[in-house]
């Protein structure tokens, strides 16, 4: 199931790179084998994983986008993969990377004389080497 869910997430996280979206198609097919495999092992080990992505909807909301909406119903799907501590540390992993990957565009920015104020990282793909790790380790 890992291999599946990490099959997902690097499908996000290219489709997040090339277009700044995820299709609604991949995060459907994902988040249902993760329901069953969610029932499959007890359901209630999984709600708790459910809090990452509804928080990120919520700053999403707030924010008016600040946050992709895939990003935020990527992680709801994952809670039926991961436990909640791993789904904490896939987004914290996630937020260290994101935010190398963005001193590196202010540094370059700064550098080449460009604003990079408006530039979007995406997330997914910041995600991704995580989600890498927590499926091998």
């Amino acid at each position: 199931m890992r291999y599946f869910w990490l099959a997902c997430l690097t499908a996000g996280a290219l489709s997040d790179m090339r277009n700044r979206e995820v299709s609604l198609r991949l995060l459907a097919a994902c988040a249902s084998v993760g329901i069953a495999a969610a029932f499959r092992e007890g359901i209630g080990g999984h709600l708790l994983g459910l809090a990452a992505g509804t928080a990120m909807l919520a700053i999403n909301r707030i924010t008016e986008g600040g946050i992709g909406t895939g990003d935020g119903l990527f992680f709801l799907a994952s809670a039926g993969y991961l436990a909640p501590g791993e789904i904490w540390l896939l987004l914290l992993g996630g937020l260290a990377v994101s935010w190398v990957w963005s001193m590196a565009a202010v540094m370059g920015g700064i550098r080449s004389g460009k604003n990079v104020r408006k530039k979007t990282i995406p997330f997914l793909a910041c995600v991704w080497p995580v989600g890498i790790w927590l499926t091998l380790a």
